[in-house]
């Protein structure tokens, strides 16, 4: 089983194309290759309707699907009816069966077809499946199983775009032609080293196109393109070495600038710091280091010792910050904000 044709719908809201006019005609463009040719057309609850079989006997064609019954043209006795296990219950209108089947104890099945006139009961005494159900079944899991192979060597990856979405099923789909490759060749290949001959395939002019640049680029683009590279790599490296060299007091002016929620904590941190000569914080860990100067203090004083003397509040607050690890991301945003 082969995709042969397909066609995006997309459902806008608002517009022409929630109007049932417009849905069956895109029902219709699902079946344009098979226009006249007398073929039996297999569908889902999705696309079945009343209308569509009619429909498609102007185009030669027949239905068998299953049915929603939530829809209008359901009868209401056939919304409530609760048949024994394995039953069926039958209802005709214009030359068109819908079939009725409980093969579980809680749902059933409602299936209409175009295709048979009567339904007769099958040979299968257990369960008693009507013809309508048996030529369902024996169609229908083309599609499936086309969808699971599709499925089994994915290249779909999370998008919250629609078209990329589509891009993923359509190359998904594309690796499905394995079968006619099989078909035509009679090579005994399988589909997992058939995809990586197709991946290669697809990719291999795109590397070429990479690798071999078009004659007509002028060695100033190329510069132009080194310079850039240049200038975002100094960048990047003047980045964190003004992250590494900055003084104590530029830091915490710019922390009380960030922290507007902790005001009383950032002016203390002032407090302290002001006769320090160096200030080095690993930022993420919490840990600080301060060195003063021999002339104010005897000697330097631990980040413990200092939150010792603060007020209990005071060193909640700033244990608060630093375990919310906002520093890092505050200095990062600065500098990037920053003409450097």
């Amino acid at each position: 089983m082969c995709a042969q044709w397909f066609s995006i719908f997309v459902q806008i809201r608002g517009t022409s194309c929630c109007k049932p006019i417009s849905l069956r005609i895109r029902r219709l463009r699902l079946m344009e290759p098979l226009e006249n040719k007398a073929r039996n057309i297999t569908s889902d609850n999705f696309f079945t309707t009343l209308i569509l079989p009619h429909m498609l006997k102007t185009k030669n064609a027949s239905l068998n699907g299953t049915m929603k019954r939530k829809r209008k043209e359901v009868p209401k006795f056939v919304k409530k009816v609760k048949l024994p296990l394995c039953d069926t219950l039958l209802a005709e209108h214009d030359d068109i069966t819908l079939t009725v089947y409980q093969g579980k104890t809680i749902e059933n099945v409602l299936l209409l077809s175009s295709l048979h006139p009567t339904v007769d009961i099958g040979n299968n005494y257990s369960k008693k499946l009507p013809e309508t159900i048996s030529f369902y079944n024996s169609t229908k899991f083309g599609v499936d199983i086309a969808d699971q192979m599709a499925r089994k060597y994915s290249v779909k990856a999370g998008s919250r775009r629609w078209p990329v979405n589509v891009f993923y099923n359509i190359l998904d789909i594309a690796g499905n032609s394995w079968i006619l490759y099989k078909e035509f060749t009679e090579k005994k290949l399988t589909r997992r080293e058939y995809l990586q001959q197709l991946i290669v395939v697809l990719y291999s002019a795109y590397i070429h196109k990479r690798k071999y640049k078009s004659a007509t680029q002028t060695k100033a683009d190329t510069t132009e393109e080194s310079a850039q590279m240049r200038k975002r790599i100094h960048y990047d490296s003047l980045r964190r070495r003004t992250i590494r060299r900055l003084e104590d007091s530029q830091f915490l002016e710019e922390v009380a600038r960030w922290l507007q929620g902790a005001p009383k904590v950032v002016s203390h941190l002032c407090n302290q710091f002001q006769t320090s000569d160096t200030v080095t914080r690993n930022i993420g860990q919490g840990c600080e280091r301060s060195t003063t100067s021999a002339q104010d203090h005897g000697k330097a004083l631990s980040a413990r010792q200092h939150r010792q003397k603060m007020d209990p509040q005071l060193a909640r607050d700033l244990a608060a910050v630093s375990r919310r690890r906002i520093f890092r991301k505050s200095i990062y945003r600065q500098l990037g904000e920053a003409d450097l």
